[in-house]
């Protein structure tokens, strides 16, 4: 077979690209927002970027909606002649973006940009109407229309940033309805990345803050996209944090600590919590886990200062949404992310001794079943049997946060050394039905059940030792009553109560499984006399 000639292509030079894609490839950040300029790019003195774009576009644009606003203007040259028919010009070119099409608003938008270089300081009082009447150009479907806009915006925004910073008030309140859940992500992006641009080296930051939670306050559809300004405000380059990053999150989870206004709009935590997690979730996609040092400090330092009394917790309201946060950080890549373990186990043995918060407890013996079964971290023996002892005496304080714990950790490695021993100590105080349920499902998870005769040779008994009389007695009693078929049978903690009462709640078939169930738990217990 003849080959194919070299100058054949595996694909066409020219590709159809859908919307997603054209607008996907249009880089904000480094086309504009961080672009930096050559140094041959400078004009001289008296020399004007005005005239010079007229020169580029009255060759690259020959059409009628072009040369209605090209004739009136090509004889300003100077930046002096600017300067004097500044208004002549803007008034022009404000009323040829009202009839633009695509064959001149790519034109007519580099000359909005290269107005406000000229301008700079002058430009200032027309930005208002130009910038509104931009807005409205990004309600299209037209990826190129789309494309000129937002790079048109995004260079608005690096001029006129000094003049801007000032007003980030008037800012927000113009974006702040790109930011809704219902507009599309691009524009979304497009808004965050611009006023993140903005606002990261304003210094009214607190100012900021009330601002943005006050907005979501009002309209909680917002909450999404002020999470992802907050993050890009702190966001830098190369997977990085900016500089800023660290006094913001020291910033954030203080204001989480302060107690809701009394009045409607003003400050709420609870919907500063609800930003954070968004702002969380976006840091954890795009900051690379050795570059998270700013956001850990800042936590472990909110978090200590909750538990800074030896005797309480302070205010376990906000200690409750800074644990919510870390385990969106620890629960990310397995336990990835986490900067310092050893002193996030200190912080969490911390918070066990201290609180009696069942939300609390909870959020804690979460996190810490995490770390203990996660392969990213490097946790010494020494510290997991520090923090699982601590976590085992939250028994009498929330015996629902218990026994979730424990279940949780039968895939740790060390559970028969660690919890396994503390977990039946508290059965032999605590046997009732619902112990008897868990320590079934225990034994099943740790030896399943053999449902054929092959693998009946692979089959070992996982030991489960009782060792005071008052236990085996409780057991044997409530075992006998379990796999006897009597579906009103229940056994209470108390040893010299049995109540036969009525439980209609439960249905013969989860009877069978249940006797089932603790018939094979009677395989495994041993008797220690």
């Amino acid at each position: 077979m003849k080959n194919r000639p070299l100058k054949h292509k595996a694909k066409n030079a020219f590709q159809f690209k859908s919307f997603h894609e054209r607008i996907s490839e249009v880089d904000v950040r480094q086309s504009v927002l961080y672009y930096v300029k050559h140094e041959n790019e400078e004009l001289e003195e008296h020399q004007s970027y005005f005239h010079q774009t007229i020169q580029k576009w009255s060759v690259l644009n020959l059409s009628d909606e072009y040369q209605r606003f090209h004739a009136p203007v090509r004889g300003i040259v100077t930046l002096s002649q600017l300067l004097h028919k500044k208004d002549f010009v803007i008034e022009r070119l404000l009323t040829s973006l009202d009839s633009a099409t695509e064959l001149s608003l790519q034109a007519l938008l580099e000359f909005v940009v290269i107005l406000a270089r000229d301008l700079r300081e002058d430009f200032y009082r027309f930005f208002e109407r130009i910038f509104d009447k931009l807005i409205c150009l990004l309600s299209t479907q037209n990826p190129q229309q789309l494309e000129w806009t937002l790079l048109c915006l995004a260079s608005l925004f690096k001029i006129m940033r000094g003049y801007l910073r000032e007003r980030l008030d008037f800012i927000f309140g113009r974006i702040v309805t790109l930011l809704c859940d219902e507009n599309q992500l691009h524009i979304t992006n497009f808004a965050t990345e611009c006023f993140g641009f903005l606002a990261r080296d304003t210094k009214k930051k607190r100012e900021l803050v009330h601002m943005i939670t006050s907005a979501v306050k009002h309209d909680p559809t917002l909450s999404t996209g002020c999470g992802r300004l907050l993050f890009e405000i702190m966001r830098g380059v190369n997977q990085q944090f900016h500089s800023c990053a660290s006094d913001f999150w020291n910033l954030l989870l203080l204001e989480m600590l302060n107690e809701p206004a009394s009045d409607i709009t003003g400050f709420d935590p609870e919907v500063l919590f609800d930003i954070l997690v968004q702002t969380v979730s976006d840091m954890l996609q795009c900051i690379a886990s050795t570059n998270l040092v700013p956001f850990w400090s800042s936590v472990y330092q909110a978090a200590e200062s909750c538990v800074a009394n030896e005797n309480m917790v302070k205010n376990e309201q906000t200690l409750d949404y800074i644990l919510h946060l870390i385990g969106i950080a620890v629960e990310h890549q397995h336990g990835k992310c986490v900067n310092n373990c050893a002193q996030m186990i200190s912080l969490l043995v911390k918070i066990v001794t201290r609180t009696k918060s069942e939300r609390v407890l909870a959020n804690v013996t979460k996190i810490a079943t995490i770390i203990m079964l996660s392969r990213n971290l490097n946790i010494t023996q020494l510290d997991a049997s520090r923090l699982c002892k601590n976590v085992m005496t939250i028994g009498p304080r929330s015996r629902i946060v218990f026994e979730d714990f424990v279940l949780g950790m039968v895939e740790y490695a060390m559970f028969e050394n660690i919890i396994l021993p503390d977990y039946l100590k508290y059965f032999e105080k605590k046997i009732d039905t619902e112990s008897l349920n868990l320590l079934t499902r225990i034994v099943t998870k740790k030896s399943p059940r053999c449902r054929h005769g092959i693998k009946l040779n692979c089959w070992k008994q996982f030991p489960i030792k009782i060792k005071t009389d008052h236990a085996k007695r409780m057991y044997s009693d409530l075992l006998r009553g379990c796999t006897s078929g009597n579906e009103n049978y229940t056994y209470t903690n108390d040893p010299k109560s049995y109540t036969d009462r009525a439980k209609g709640s439960n249905t013969a078939v989860r009877w069978e499984f249940l006797r089932e169930r603790n018939q094979h738990l009677h395989k495994h217990v041993i008797f220690l006399f």
